[in-house]
C-alpha cells in the first residue's frame, strides 16, 4: 500500500530506519510505547501536552526484553510480540466458543469472525489490542476451568496492559460467585477477582 499510495500529508509518521520495509511497524502510538521501551517513563508537571505515563507497561517491559532477544530491535520485538499474542488469544477464544457452542465447526467460524473483523487490523499493530485480548480471553477460559490462580496471571497481566482491564474483575467476581454459591469463594478465587485491580494499582502507585 506505501508502494502503490504512498503517505498521507507530511509523511511517515517516524521514521527509524530509513528503510519502508522495517518503518512498517513504526506508526503512531507505537512510538509512544518504543519510547518507554527504551528510555522508560518520564513526567514533566510543567507540560501542557501528552506524555508517555498515559500508556500502560506491559507492552513496553516486553519489548524491552524482547528487543535484547532480537539483537536490540524493540520495535521488532514489539511486532513479533503482539503476532504471537494475537495467534494464542485465537487460540483462547477457540477454546471459549467449543466449549460454549459444543461444535469445533462454529467455533472455528467465531474466531475467523474475529480476525475478519475491520478493526481487527490493530491486532497487527505494535499497540496493546492483541495482548489485552489475549489477557482477556485467558482469564476467562481459566477462571471457566476452575483455575483461579492461572486466571489471575493473566488478569493481573490484563490490568498491567490497559487501563479498562481492571473492569475484568466484575465478570470474573461473577464467576466465583457461581462457582462458590452459597458458600464464599476461596482465596484463590479472590486473588482472581482482586488480580486486575491489582494491576491498575501496581502502575498507580508507581
Amino acid at each position: 500500500a506505501i508502494g502503490t499510495f504512498g503517505y498521507r500529508g507530511a509523511g511517515a509518521p517516524f521514521v527509524l530506519y530509513g528503510n519502508e520495509f522495517l518503518d512498517l511497524p513504526a506508526r503512531y502510538d507505537a512510538g509512544w510505547y518504543l519510547g518507554i521501551a527504551v528510555d522508560g517513563y518520564r513526567w514533566d508537571p510543567e507540560v501542557r501536552g501528552q506524555q508517555n505515563i498515559a500508556f500502560m507497561p506491559a507492552l513496553p517491559m516486553l519489548m524491552r526484553f524482547g528487543g535484547r532477544l532480537v539483537g536490540g530491535h524493540p520495535l521488532w520485538a514489539g511486532q513479533i510480540i503482539v503476532l504471537a499474542a494475537c495467534l494464542w488469544a485465537f487460540v483462547y477464544v477457540y477454546r471459549l466458543a467449543r466449549s460454549a457452542l459444543g461444535d469445533p465447526d462454529r467455533a472455528g467460524f467465531a474466531v475467523a469472525l474475529l480476525a475478519a473483523f475491520p478493526f481487527a487490523v490493530f491486532f497487527s499493530a505494535v499497540y496493546t489490542e492483541s495482548l489485552f485480548l489475549l489477557c482477556a480471553a485467558g482469564s476467562f477460559h481459566h477462571a471457566l476451568r476452575r483455575q483461579p490462580l492461572a486466571a489471575a496471571g493473566w488478569a493481573l497481566a490484563a490490568g498491567l496492559t490497559r487501563p479498562n482491564g481492571v473492569l475484568l474483575a466484575v465478570p470474573l467476581a461473577v464467576i466465583a460467585m457461581g462457582r462458590a454459591w452459597p458458600h464464599r469463594p476461596t482465596w484463590r478465587e479472590l486473588a482472581m477477582v482482586a488480580a486486575a485491580v491489582i494491576g491498575l494499582g501496581l502502575y498507580a502507585s508507581y
